[in-house]
């Protein structure tokens, strides 16, 4: 019965669109230009970006460079930004890298809130972007934004870690090579794209335990021959 009724249905549908030719044909080109209208307008990305109503910016200076430098670097960001209406809040963390992960004095990290979307008139992408071309201009460093996925661990730096390990030899320099040459092998892949490594084996990183000063004034000596201990 039912088969039956939708058979007769369509071959109605189908007489009458015969009988009404030019209707049937200006129906059908309005059917292809909505196609090609909702082709054009939605985005074709498996995870279009959104406005979630916060963003990250990362701080990146030379290696190297001290903590204090990079404090100030994002006083300076924090500064430059407290001019752009559409953003309620932000704080710096210095010494702490988002991309890379870890504490590096050379890096930091900012968290930004947006005000909600009926009081401001740009998107967080825009945002990112302005908010990226004044970190540019930065005098000791650079700073760029970026909008969060929507999902975690989808977004354009997605991706997967490797970590080497230099079992024999502790030499950060021969290290470094291997890495190198790693990483250029992983380049040639083409389903690869984005490798690159934060290790830095031409600048290394000490930690004052004690440095005597007063014995160094003591012996009528410069503070940089004091002895101290590295670690």
């Amino acid at each position: 019965m039912t088969f039956a009724w939708l058979t007769r249905r369509f071959l109605g549908g189908v007489n009458l669109a015969l009988r009404q030719r030019v209707v049937s044909f200006v129906v059908f080109l309005g059917i292809l230009g909505l196609t090609a209208l909702l082709f054009l307008r939605i985005p074709g990305s498996f995870l279009p970006p959104e406005d979630q109503g916060y963003i990250f910016s990362a701080i990146v200076l030379p290696d190297g460079a001290t903590l204090e430098r990079t404090s100030k670097t994002g006083a300076l960001l924090q500064q430059s930004l407290s001019t752009i209406p559409a953003i309620d809040h932000m704080f710096v963390i210095s010494g702490f890298d988002l991309i890379g992960g870890g504490n590096k004095t050379n890096a930091g990290t900012s968290f930004i809130t947006l005000k909600p979307w009926d009081e401001r008139t740009m998107t967080a992408p825009q945002l990112a972007g302005e908010i990226s071309k004044r970190g540019l201009g930065l005098p000791d460093g650079i700073a760029f934004a970026f909008n969060p996925p929507p999902i975690r661990g989808l977004g354009t730096a997605g991706g997967f870690e490797v970590y080497v390990q230099g079992r024999t030899d502790p030499d950060p320099k021969k290290l470094g090579a291997v890495i190198t040459d790693f990483i250029a092998a992983l380049n040639k892949n083409p389903q690869l794209t984005g490798v690159s490594t934060f290790f830095r084996p031409q600048f290394w990183q000490g930690r004052f335990r004690g440095l005597r000063l007063d014995d160094a004034r003591k012996a009528e000596r410069p503070p940089g021959s004091a002895n101290c201990i590295l670690s």
